[in-house]
């Protein structure tokens, strides 16, 4: 009985171990796919220093361009919980990162919108052409959400 034992044991061990490594494998996959942002990365170290970190926003809503207003409107929706699930409450957002890059160009830049209650930007100071956007959310503590899908505005 004592061999039976230890067989299990050593069988469970290896599962343990196993489903360890799997699971440092699929978080590597991840953060291959989707590496953090440089806000991320601040995020991360300085939260090992937290005790009790609040997790990152999940930013899911869409973002959508009118793009018959003169000049076009973007909005969005404030996301309503963290990645975890946890609600994210209103009071917690701290505002907006719109990321933009004209279609002609490499260089992404940022406008940093400080209102948590303005979710939508009207593009009258965009030169024409064609730009992709997207846009990230900021918590009370500094965190940065994953950024949107991209929307591609026309601005004429």
């Amino acid at each position: 009985m004592s061999a039976f034992r230890n067989a299990l044991v050593c069988i469970t061990f290896a599962v343990s171990l196993l489903l360890t490594a799997c699971m440092e494998h699929d978080d590597l996959v991840a953060q291959l796919q989707h590496p953090p942002t440089e806000s991320q990365q601040q995020t991360t170290s300085s939260s090992t220093v937290n005790s009790n970190p609040q997790p990152l926003i999940r930013h899911r809503t869409h973002t959508t361009a009118e793009q018959s207003a003169k000049p076009p409107l973007l909005r969005w929706q404030a996301p309503m919980d963290r990645v975890n699930g946890e609600k994210l409450y209103p009071g917690e957002i701290d505002g907006y990162r719109l990321y933009y890059q004209a279609s002609d160009e490499s260089r992404v830049r940022i406008i940093e919108i400080s209102d948590p209650a303005n979710t939508s930007r009207r593009l009258d100071d965009f030169g024409p052409g064609d730009y992709h956007f997207s846009i990230s959310t900021l918590d009370s503590e500094g965190r940065e959400s994953a950024r949107t899908g991209e929307v591609l505005v026309s601005v004429k």
